[in-house]
Formats: structure tokens, sequence, C-alpha cells
């Protein structure tokens, strides 16, 4: 049987080399899984900025054991973005909140590192094993200045790795 926790280790690292994200190695140790889904980015805002032509077809949402989540999408060849939040209420079986408290943009640039902002807003995602499933996240940052992703799943179901926390 294969070791779980080691191919999410490597799956969270990878990511972070494919879609630009560091992960610090005291996240990794809070990490609890991650599930990656197909489809269509709809709409990439950045801080007033339509990105949405940079946006690409996969989307990767981390989970830890403290209930941060976050939701991460290719920008162009090399960088990343990530919608960060707490996760949050259960309005029915198939919909799931996130408060959303950051943002953080790597532009996957040599020596440039990754940058964070602030924001207030939440996420919106639907439970993408029953059906093709939408995430949405909306935020603004202290100068009114909006982030939005709008991912709609290919409707099929998403790659899950867990592991269990030592």
């Amino acid at each position: 049987m294969p070791d779980f926790r080691r191919d999410v280790l490597a799956a969270a690292l990878l990511s972070g080399v494919l879609y630009g994200t560091p992960v610090p190695a005291q996240e990794l140790q809070k990490l609890s899984g991650m599930a990656m889904l197909t489809g269509t980015c709809e709409r990439l805002v950045m801080g007033g900025d339509d990105l949405s032509g940079l946006c690409g077809g996969k989307v990767v949402q981390s989970i830890y054991s403290t209930v941060r989540t976050g939701f991460t999408v290719v920008m162009g060849e090399k960088g990343a973005v990530t919608f960060s939040g707490i996760e949050g209420a259960k309005p029915d079986a198939d919909t799931q909140l996130q408060s959303l408290d950051g943002i953080i943009l790597n532009l996957g640039v040599e020596g440039t590192p990754p940058s964070s902002q602030a924001v207030t807003g939440s996420c919106t995602y639907g439970n993408p094993f029953k059906r093709p499933a939408t995430i949405s996240c909306q935020g603004v940052d202290a100068n009114k200045e909006e982030y939005l992703l709008q991912f709609t799943s290919d409707g099929g179901p998403p790659i899950m790795r867990y592991f269990d926390q030592e």
C-alpha cells in the first residue's frame, strides 16, 4: 500500500513548483488533504484587473487541519494565485462556504517573491462528486480593490489525496 502522507507531501511540493505557490514546512505538517479539479476558469480579477485570459483549467484545493483552506489556480505559464480563508458554514448538503482573508500571488518570476494581500470576502463551492461544481470567490482589499475567482469543473470527480495527522 502506498504511503499517502508521502504522496500528499510530494503533491504539495509539486503544486508549489507547478503553481508557483510556496508551501512553508510548518504548514505542510498541518496539510490534511488536497483536491484537484479540471474545468474552466471563467473569471479571474486581481486588484480590479481582469486577468481571466491568464487563468488555467485546473484548480487545487489545499485543506489544512486548522480548518484553513485555499483554492490555487495557474496564472499564465508559471504564475499562480491562491484564495485563502477558513472553512465556514454548510448551508445545505451540497454547498460549502469559506471566509476569504488573503490572496497569495506568485508571478513565477525568478527573484520576485510571492506577495500576499489581506482581503475580506468569501468563497462558495458545490459538491464536485454530484455535478459540475462552481467555485466562486469574491473579496476586496483595504483600498476597495476587487478580487474574484469563478471556476466551473468539467463534471469529472476531483483527484483527492488525504492523510492522517501524526
